[in-house]
């Protein structure tokens, strides 16, 4: 290596260094990402939520009653099921904390009227 080479390679050694640290935040962000996935277990809900239409009642019980998903998380995937379903909201009302229950009765209503397709018996909540 020459001198004018290794001139060269200290006057880069502050823009790689920056490079570096933008490099490692992102490295740092997708490992966090990646924990969160793990943790939440985001893969399994995602495997169930792209079939959703066709679990069962006990599917979704089973969901509801494990203690491995966030309350946010069962409480999205049982929101999709009951939209891709004709099922019966009072059955689940065991499940939800009172505010919970209060978002699944909006949607309750709303699938209600989606279900009339008509504007004069579904007036704003």
């Amino acid at each position: 290596m020459t001198a004018a080479n290794l001139k060269a390679a200290v006057s880069q050694l502050p823009q790689l260094t920056e490079r570096k640290k933008v490099i490692d935040q992102h490295m740092n962000m997708a490992s966090a990402l990646l924990r969160t996935i793990q943790r939440r277990h985001i893969d399994q809900l995602i495997a169930m939520e792209e079939d959703i239409s066709r679990k069962s009642r006990e599917d979704v019980i089973k969901l509801l009653s494990a203690d491995m998903y966030e309350r946010e998380d069962r409480l999205r995937t049982f929101g999709m099921w009951y939209l891709s379903t004709s099922a019966d909201l009072s059955e689940f009302q065991a499940y939800f904390n009172p505010a919970e229950w209060g978002g699944l009765k909006y949607l309750e209503r709303y699938e209600s009227c989606r279900l009339l397709n008509t504007q004069v018996k579904c007036s704003p909540i």
